[in-house]
């Protein structure tokens, strides 16, 4: 969109000429003095010319079980149709005021809603705020497995990967639900402290939780 963030004087501000409309995401990173990272996702519409204000009053989005999430919103406006965008691509056109998608989206997602009326008038989106899901919602099934009592390389790696895409998300934490065999857990609990090792000094907590499934997930809530 031909606009960059600008530090001065310890500020920070967006500046630049808007040159190409949409929705965009961005996220900022700072680091403490003591090497703590921290980060805060800001989302901002370009519009091609001043358009007329959305009548969306509150729009929420939450994670579901079974890989999906729910985008919801209110409005006291009638007759009209709502597109629902997730980092600008268009996931659900509908004319009620609720919509499930597929795909698991946290809190760095940039999910709005744009209304059409009945005479083709197109607002500007209103951005939806996360909601954190009321259980536990799986991330992903893993395999954890040892060798000579060892993580084996194999599991790090999914478990490497798995972490950076729940924190790419936005997830602030992340547990590892141990499968109900003694295998399972004690592959669980290598995977738990991989994970704090390659979580250190990251606003994401690990944890360690038990369940009855007979295979380990990774979950947040």
């Amino acid at each position: 969109a031909n606009l960059e963030l600008v530090q001065a004087n310890g500020r920070a501000h967006i500046a630049g000429v808007p040159s190409i409309p949409g929705i965009y995401s961005t996220k900022i990173f700072a680091k403490d003095s003591n090497g703590v990272t921290v980060s805060k996702g800001i989302r901002f519409v370009v519009a091609s010319r001043l358009g007329q204000l959305s009548s969306v009053d509150e729009a929420y989005f939450k994670p579901l079980a079974g890989y999906k999430t729910e985008i919801s919103w209110t409005t006291q406006a009638v007759d009209a149709t709502y597109r629902v965008l997730v980092n600008g691509v268009e996931k659900c056109a509908t004319t009620e005021l609720t919509c499930v998608v597929d795909g698991l989206f946290g809190p760095s997602a940039g999910v709005a809603i744009q209304r059409q009326s009945a005479k083709g008038v197109v607002e500007l989106p209103k951005f939806a705020s996360y909601i954190a899901p009321n259980q536990t919602i799986v991330l992903s099934t893993l395999k954890i497995s040892l060798v000579a009592g060892k993580l084996s390389k194999k599991s790090q790696a999914l478990l490497s990967k798995a972490f950076t895409v729940a924190k790419s998300r936005g997830f602030e934490s992340l547990d590892v639900a141990a499968g109900r065999s003694r295998s399972e857990r004690l592959a669980a609990h290598a995977g738990y402290l991989y994970l704090k090792r390659v979580a250190a000094k990251q606003p994401i907590y690990i944890g360690l939780i038990s369940t009855k499934d007979a295979t380990t997930h990774l979950v947040t809530q």
